[in-house]
C-alpha cells in the first residue's frame, strides 16, 4: 500500500504547487514528502517534477501520471461511495435458518415483514431442527435458544421465551393435578423430542426426577403437543406464546405455576465480521421490536 501513498503525496504536491503546501494538507514533514516523491521517481525511472528555489513543475511524464492518478483515485472514491450507499439500503438475498413453532409461526412472519417494507431485499427462510452450520451454508443469521461458543459466530439476544406447564379440564377430571414438580411422576407427560425443550425447566425439578417423566406420546412438533394437551391425553410444557389463546379460553390450565423457571433466551447468531450486512441488522433490530409486541402466536 505504501506505493499508492506515494502517488497521493505526489497529487497533493502538484495541487499545492510546494513540498511545504503538500506537507501541511497531509500532516507529514517536508523531507518526508520530498523523500516519498524522489521513490516513486527512482521507482518509475524518471523525474515527475522540475526543482528550483524557486519554482516547482511538474514534467511532460509528471503530467502524464498526474493525470492518470487524479482518475484513479477518483475510482476509488466512487466506488467507496457505491459500497456506502449499497450498504445503506438493505438489498440481496438474506438467508434465514430458524426451528420448530418459533420459527415457522414468528420469524418467518416477521422477516416477511421486513421484505416488504424494503423492495430491494430477498428473504429466503429455512425451518429445520437440524444443526445448520451458518458459515459453511451460507446462511446470515440463526435463530437459535442457545450460544454456543463459536469465534466465527456473534450472537444478540432477541427474545425471552417463557414455558409453562399446562393440561386440559378434560385430563385434570377425576385425577389429583401436581402440586409440586415431584407430583408429575406417575402423570402422562407429553415427551418433546425437540432439543431445547426435551428438558422440562421447572424450578425444583431435579435431573433425578426428570429421568423420570415419561408418558405415551412424544413428538418433535410443538402443534402435535399442543394438539395432545387439548385432546386430554397428558401433561405438556411448552412455550406460553403457544399457548396464551388455549389458557384464555380455559382449554388449557397452568399448573405448577408457582414453579416457573427462568425464561428460555432466543439468540440471534451470525457470522463474525469486519462489517455487519445492513440487511442483518435491519432483521435483528425488527425481530427485537415485533417479538417484544407479540403476546401469542
Amino acid at each position: 500500500m505504501r506505493r499508492w501513498k506515494n502517488y497521493e503525496v505526489f497529487i497533493a504536491v502538484v495541487e499545492c504547487g510546494s513540498f511545504t503546501g503538500a506537507a501541511d494538507r497531509l500532516g507529514m514533514s517536508k523531507s518526508q514528502v520530498s523523500r516519498m516523491v524522489s521513490q516513486l521517481e527512482d521507482k518509475l525511472g524518471s523525474e515527475l517534477l522540475f526543482r528550483s528555489t524557486r519554482h516547482l513543475s511538474t514534467t511532460d511524464l509528471g503530467n502524464i501520471v498526474y493525470a492518470r492518478c487524479v482518475d484513479v483515485f477518483q475510482e476509488l472514491e466512487d466506488v467507496e461511495r457505491q459500497a456506502m450507499d449499497f450498504d445503506a439500503t438493505p438489498k440481496g438475498r438474506l438467508r434465514v435458518v430458524a426451528s420448530d413453532t418459533f420459527g415457522e409461526a414468528c420469524i418467518a412472519p416477521l422477516a416477511a415483514e421486513l421484505m416488504l417494507e424494503n423492495a430491494n431485499l430477498e428473504v429466503e427462510v429455512l425451518i429445520t431442527d437440524r444443526s445448520v452450520d451458518i458459515v459453511a451454508e451460507g446462511y446470515d443469521l440463526a435463530i437459535r435458544y442457545d450460544t454456543q461458543p463459536d469465534s466465527s459466530l456473534l450472537s444478540q439476544k432477541l427474545f425471552e421465551l417463557p414455558h409453562v406447564c399446562v393440561a386440559s379440564p378434560s385430563y385434570l377430571e377425576g385425577r389429583t393435578g401436581p402440586e409440586r414438580p415431584a407430583d408429575l411422576i406417575g402423570h402422562n407427560c407429553l415427551i418433546s423430542t425437540f432439543g431445547e425443550c426435551a428438558e422440562w425447566r421447572i424450578a425444583g425439578l431435579d435431573e433425578h426426577l426428570q429421568s423420570q417423566l415419561s408418558g405415551n406420546w412424544v413428538s418433535n412438533s410443538g402443534p402435535s403437543l399442543i394438539n395432545a394437551a387439548l385432546k386430554g391425553i397428558g401433561i405438556a410444557w411448552l412455550p406460553e406464546l403457544y399457548l396464551a389463546s388455549h389458557l384464555k379460553s380455559g382449554r388449557l390450565i397452568e399448573l405448577l405455576a408457582d414453579y416457573r423457571a427462568q425464561p428460555m433466551p432466543v439468540f440471534a447468531v451470525y457470522p463474525a465480521r469486519r462489517h455487519t450486512p445492513r440487511k442483518v441488522q435491519l432483521l435483528i433490530a425488527h425481530l427485537r421490536k415485533r417479538l417484544s409486541e407479540i403476546e401469542s402466536i
